[in-house]
């Protein structure tokens, strides 16, 4: 059984848990991994936060934030001060100190869409190299089945320690929705799969510290890690579907938004996805290639992934040939045509870039002659094929003698928009593309503004 034993017969890693004397070393200080180092300093944790980034490590020792989470930027500063979080590049130090592990590292996919494990397989090595028995390890990045006990449990077991019984091993996935204030990472059931039963008990011990949504523990860690696997697969495939209807339904003139929300009155057997430019984001867009990896390795096919990884692909194309399509309608051409651009994250209310579906789009219409612009509230610049677009100042010069305002992301900002300014200064006649339906376009052609959007007819105001 993992850990030493106290007299009652309790591992004593337990007690530190349950009296909040075990410290916590979280690895990668990211999106995932920052709020998770500052919910458990928050719960009375001594935490480290570790990173390779030094200007990371330097913001927080200021008590600054590097990512956009509110809670973060209150809380953060006053466990800075009172000692309860600290930074450090220096992560062997962190490891030897702490009691607890947790590995929150980034997992891509390489240029030909397979695993690219160097980061957290890098990590998990320099852990080993200071391992030392009673500690417990716990990954928390989206991983396919198996990782944990066919990658880094021999890894780790280079230390000449054994997983399970000199040193405790799980997985327990992030899920983490950045941008989203409404499920906030405590608020979020967890999920957890240890390598042996103590070692789950230990996992959920620790993470009902943190949770007010509870843990569930799952027989073993490769469970855990597919679960991760299809819960971000089921919205890959979802929305690819909504995407895909969405080109039948525009071309039938029938707006895929209106039929998604009467569809979601059924009151089970539901779920509402909405379509949109692409799917971005560090998960969704890569974990189906994690487990058609692990498809090919077993000798088996996943066809309903790759069908949807090809929808996903064109929906970049499909935005960039609506606002050529009408702006021919127009009487314009796209060669020459002044574009903008405007949400370059990948959805609403975050500055996260990661696969945004904003870079094909526009290489898309730079490829087609457009002169294209860009403008974003949270993200300054953005790099596009080989070019570096950087935002403009205001949306008012977003507008300015425009021939196409194309909007790929629902920010509040841009749902209040006074559409007079519009009017005045872009190019005549103004023209809204809609990819998110965030617009009214009867409305809009009312007000004469051109409008198309994706899954949705379009309307030349000479036509209300």
């Amino acid at each position: 059984m993992f850990a030493a034993m106290s007299d009652d017969g309790m591992p004593r890693l337990l007690e530190k848990i349950r009296d909040k004397s075990a410290e916590i070393c979280v690895i990668g200080l990211g999106y995932v991994g920052l709020p998770l180092a500052v919910a458990f300093a928050e719960a009375g944790f001594k935490t480290t936060g570790v990173d390779s980034d030094r200007s990371k490590i330097e913001g927080i020792r200021q008590g600054e934030t590097h990512i956009r989470d509110g809670h973060v930027e209150i809380k953060m500063p006053q466990l800075v001060t009172r000692g309860g979080l600290s930074a450090s590049a220096d992560l062997e130090s962190s490891v030897r100190r702490a009691d607890i592990i947790i590995l929150c590292l980034p997992t891509p996919i390489d240029d030909r869409k397979r695993p690219d494990l160097r980061i957290i397989q890098d990590g998990l090595a320099e852990v080993s190299s200071v391992l030392a028995a009673g500690k417990f390890i716990v990954i928390e990045s989206s991983v396919y089945p198996g990782f944990t006990q066919e990658v880094a449990k021999p890894i780790l077991e280079k230390s000449g320690l054994k997983a399970g019984a000199d040193f405790g091993l799980a997985y327990s996935p992030e899920r983490i929705d950045y941008g989203n204030r409404q499920h906030y990472l405590t608020e979020i059931n967890k999920v957890v799969g240890g390598i042996n039963e103590t070692c789950t008990d230990v996992a959920a011990e620790l993470y009902n510290c943190i949770l007010r949504a509870g843990v569930t523990k799952v027989s073993s860690p490769s469970v855990a890690e597919a679960a991760k696997m299809l819960e971000n697969i089921y919205r890959f495939v979802n929305i690819s579907l909504v995407n895909e209807l969405a080109v039948l339904f525009e071309a039938m003139k029938i707006d895929t938004f209106e039929v998604v929300r009467a569809a979601a009155t059924k009151p089970f057997g539901f779920q509402p996805y909405f379509p949109g430019p692409g799917i971005g984001g560090h998960c969704i867009p890569k974990d189906p290639y994690y487990l058609e990896f692990k498809a090919r390795q077993k000798g088996t096919g996943l066809k309903i992934l790759s069908a949807s990884a090809r929808i996903d692909s064109g929906m970049a194309h499909h935005v960039c040939r609506g606002v050529r399509l009408t702006l021919r309608e127009l009487g314009k051409k796209m060669k020459g045509s002044r574009i903008t651009v405007l949400g370059l994250s990948y959805k609403g209310e975050t500055d996260e870039i990661r696969r945004t579906p904003a870079i094909g789009v526009i290489s898309g219409m730079s490829e087609m002659g457009a002169r294209v612009r860009v403008y974003d509230p949270y993200v300054p610049e953005i790099t596009a094929g080989r070019r570096r677009y950087r935002s403009e100042k205001t949306i008012n010069d977003a507008f300015l003698r425009s021939d196409c305002c194309a909007f790929l992301v629902d920010h509040k900002a841009f749902q209040g928009l006074d559409f007079g300014l519009l009017r005045q200064n872009a190019a005549p006649p103004p023209f809204v593309y809609d990819a998110r339906g965030i617009f009214n376009g009867p409305e809009l052609a009312r007000r004469g503004i051109c409008y198309a959007g994706l899954g949705r007819p379009s309307l030349l105001s000479r036509d209300v």
